[in-house]
């Protein structure tokens, strides 16, 4: 229980830091790392209150009491990591799909493999 309290106070406080930099950076990387640690403090705050309430001592409503919200809390977190895996290969497949990825490793002197840039319009240098 102290590993996603602590977890949870720093990646929230590692936020909160990270969100006064890109305001005055106005780094794009640096947001989406925010938004993921905010994420990730999301998850475990799901996790902690779950277990905090899996602790109720079972009452004439709930016979068992309240163990399986752990399970549920566990499914709802992979379902928001699969959600976020898709928006992000969908991100991905529309820039790729535009060109935009091929242009900007071809920008940036990365190596893109000449699949990877005939797939996406550009030439294979």
């Amino acid at each position: 229980m102290w590993a996603l309290q602590w977890s949870c106070g720093d990646l929230l406080v590692t936020g909160g830091f990270q969100l006064v930099v890109v305001a005055f950076s106005g780094s794009v990387a640096l947001l989406a790392d925010t938004l993921h640690n905010f994420g990730d403090a999301a998850t475990a705050l799901l996790l902690w209150v779950a277990f905090i309430l899996a602790r109720q001592t079972p009452t004439e409503r709930f016979t068992y009491g309240l163990g399986g919200l752990e399970d549920l809390a566990s499914l709802i977190i992979v379902l928001i990591m699969a959600l976020s895996a898709l928006v992000a290969g969908a991100g991905l497949a529309s820039e790729f799909h535009a060109g935009e990825l091929s242009h900007h490793c071809r920008s940036h002197n990365l190596v893109v493999s000449p699949q990877a840039s005939a797939a996406s319009g550009g030439s294979s240098r």
